[in-house]
């Protein structure tokens, strides 16, 4: 196994995780570490990231298609139901999915500090069976790192009163005002889904801290 560490966040929105990320990220840089972070991929062009999908997908295309087979159901449930939250979280399921893909094989960085595919599963409603299959495929990818997870547990009060927070400031607005009832019958279902998906990393041995929502 690689020595190249992967910490990935996992926690409801407002639990802090982009906040504690860009404070580590300028940590580890001070101290003279290579990172990568989920915005690496995101900054580029479509034409880099593009081309990066179609080098790597390859080297993962039958567990990809695997992947897919798994969430159409849930994404053409959430179309069909004009569910914009739970489809707006699919397409940034996928699409975090595709950066994952062009950074995991990349091995010039000694940290990759990760907010991506798991901090979105208990929003997308899968039954237990299907978090469990999602994790095995993501664990699978990430087989060349040492893999981390760090759970920002927070009070859902305190969650919510962050992303008001931020949408009233307008510096990171994650709903539209039609969207707010919506956001909340799905908060209501997110705990329950996030402790199961936690306790399956446990189960895989992952390295998996709590954090109490102190964003510091």
């Amino acid at each position: 196994m690689s020595d190249k560490i992967w910490i990935e966040w996992i926690g409801l929105w407002g639990s802090g995780k982009t906040t504690c990320i860009n404070n580590l990220l300028k940590r580890l840089k001070s101290s003279g570490y290579t990172t990568n972070s989920t915005r690496t991929f995101f900054a580029q062009n479509r034409y880099t990231k593009f081309y990066k999908c179609i080098k790597y997908f390859p080297r993962t295309v039958l567990i990809s298609l695997n992947l897919l087979f798994l969430l159409a159901p849930i994404y053409l449930r959430a179309f069909f139901g004009k569910d914009t939250i739970l489809t707006n979280e699919f397409r940034s399921f996928l699409s975090c999915y595709l950066a994952r893909l062009s950074l995991v094989y990349k091995t010039d960085s000694d940290f990759t500090l990760w907010e991506g595919e798991l901090h979105l599963l208990p929003i997308l409603g899968l039954d237990e069976r299907s978090i469990e299959k999602v994790i095995d495929i993501l664990l699978d990818i990430n087989r060349n790192r040492v893999n981390a997870f760090v759970v920002m547990k927070v009070d859902v009060e305190i969650a919510l009163a962050r992303v008001l927070k931020d949408q009233k400031e307008g510096k990171n607005i994650r709903f539209s005002q039609a969207q707010q009832s919506s956001m909340l019958n799905h908060i209501a279902k997110f705990n329950t889904a996030q402790d199961y998906l936690v306790q399956s990393l446990r189960e895989r041995r992952s390295i998996v801290y709590e954090g109490n929502g102190d964003i510091e």
